[in-house]
């Protein structure tokens, strides 16, 4: 029977082994994006302040999520502006 013989296809290729990767050649897309890393990264870039092309350049995330955690941390006061500037924030981090 035609069903029997790809089923049988099926269980051989589903039980050969599979070559495993070694964890220093694995890809990781994008990182959690943490208060305090999101500070380092202002406290880096020396006085010049924080956009969202520096987190995205950072953590491998979308402009959208970049935006949104740059907001974020500024409305919880880890992050501050010197004056409004719209559309992009130079965002500078509070010394603690």
């Amino acid at each position: 029977m035609v069903f029997d013989s790809s089923l049988s296809n099926l269980k051989q290729k589903r039980n050969q082994s599979y070559e495993t990767i070694p964890n220093d050649k694995l890809v990781h897309i994008g990182q959690r994006i943490t208060k305090k890393k999101v500070e380092e990264l202002a406290v880096q870039r020396s006085g010049q302040g924080i956009i969202f092309s520096d987190v995205i350049k950072k953590f491998g995330c979308s402009k959208p999520k970049a935006q949104c955690k740059l907001k974020v941390y500024r409305i919880q006061g880890a992050l501050f502006t010197l004056k409004r500037t719209s559309p992009h924030y130079n965002l500078l981090p509070i010394c603690s």
